[in-house]
C-alpha cells in the first residue's frame, strides 16, 4: 500500500505541487507512522460493499478518530459509532485547525492502515 502511495504521487497532479524530495518525504512519514490493525469481524452490512466495512472493522478496532476517503459510498455513512468520514480536503482542514484529530483509517488499494499523525499546529499553514 505504501509503495502504491508513492506511484500515486508520481502523477502529473501530485509532481506538479510537489518536488521528489517532498513527496519522498511523505512517503517516508507514512511508513514511519502507519500500523496494520485487523478489523472487527462483528462490522458486516453497515456498507453496500464488504470491502467498506472491511474498512468500517478497522476503523473500530483501531479506535480511529476519523475515516479519510474518496469512495462516495463509504461519504454518504457520514459517520460510524462516532467516527467521522470525511474527503481528504476536510481531513486537511482538520488537522490544521483540530488537535483532538490525530489517528486515522486510511484504505488505498486492498489495504487497510491506521496512521497516528502528530497534532498540527495552524502556524505553517498558508493559503
Amino acid at each position: 500500500m505504501i509503495e502504491a502511495l508513492g506511484v500515486v504521487l508520481t502523477r502529473p497532479y501530485f509532481a506538479a505541487r510537489l518536488t521528489a524530495g517532498e513527496r519522498k518525504e511523505f512517503v517516508e512519514s507514512v511508513r514511519d507512522n502507519a500500523s496494520m490493525e485487523p478489523p472487527d469481524p462483528t462490522v458486516t452490512g453497515v456498507a453496500d460493499d464488504a470491502e467498506d466495512d472491511r474498512v468500517l472493522g478497522t476503523a473500530v478496532a483501531g479506535r480511529a478518530d476519523i475515516i479519510v476517503t474518496g469512495d462516495k459510498g463509504m461519504l454518504a455513512i457520514g459517520s460510524f459509532v462516532d467516527i467521522p468520514i470525511v474527503t481528504a480536503r476536510t481531513f486537511l482542514y482538520l488537522i490544521a485547525y483540530r488537535a483532538d484529530v490525530t489517528t486515522v483509517i486510511c484504505r488505498r488499494g486492498g489495504d487497510v492502515q491506521r496512521r497516528v499523525y502528530p497534532p498540527v499546529s495552524s502556524a505553517g499553514i498558508t493559503s
